[in-house]
């Protein structure tokens, strides 16, 4: 039973093959990014909408250089209208001949989406570990309650830095 379970796996893991070029703008620098193995679902609201590994994301509609489609074995590299008021479903990205480019994608500098905030997010949970610690905590012996009250107080601001600054890092995508 489980060797059958594999195939269809197998399939669904590389049954969509899309891929969004964008280009990140900040500070008056440019980083070329690819995202790469998703389907693309449709554009609407200036936002381009795709699965990614069975979860539902968006990306700004402005930011995409073009989107390479691929329907039976056919790569089409298709330029989105951001300003179009209707929805348009990835069937309708495959017959607008209008928008369909001829792109050498080897010629860019795009590098592959990977996902960031791996620091950031042991910040978080290193943060929270902390918290968490003060939990059920009493009184040792020979300590007095000023003393005690210090110790919660110490440990829950230096969690409570270590959730902020990760959550900073997240953000940042570090």
């Amino acid at each position: 039973m489980k060797k059958l379970l594999i195939l269809p796996i197998l399939f669904i893991s590389f049954a969509f093959t899309d891929e969004v070029y964008y280009t990140i703008k900040s500070f008056g620098s440019k980083t070329q990014k690819v995202i790469e193995n998703i389907e693309i679902l449709e554009i609407k609201n200036g936002r381009l909408i795709y699965k990614d590994k069975n979860k539902k994301k968006k990306i700004s509609c402005s930011s995409i250089d073009f989107i390479k489609l691929v329907e039976k074995g056919v790569e089409i590299n298709f330029q989105p209208d951001c300003l179009f008021p209707n929805p348009i479903k990835r069937i309708d990205m495959l017959t607008k001949e209008d928008d369909i480019l001829s792109v050498d994608t080897s010629k860019h500098n795009y590098t592959i989406d990977s996902k960031k905030g791996y620091i950031g997010g042991y910040l978080i949970a290193l943060g929270g570990g902390l918290l968490y610690s003060n939990y059920n905590k009493s009184i040792e012996d020979g300590e007095t309650f000023e003393e005690y009250s210090n110790r919660l107080e110490t440990t829950s601001k230096i969690g409570y830095f270590f959730i902020i600054m990760g959550g900073i890092m997240v953000g940042f995508g570090i």
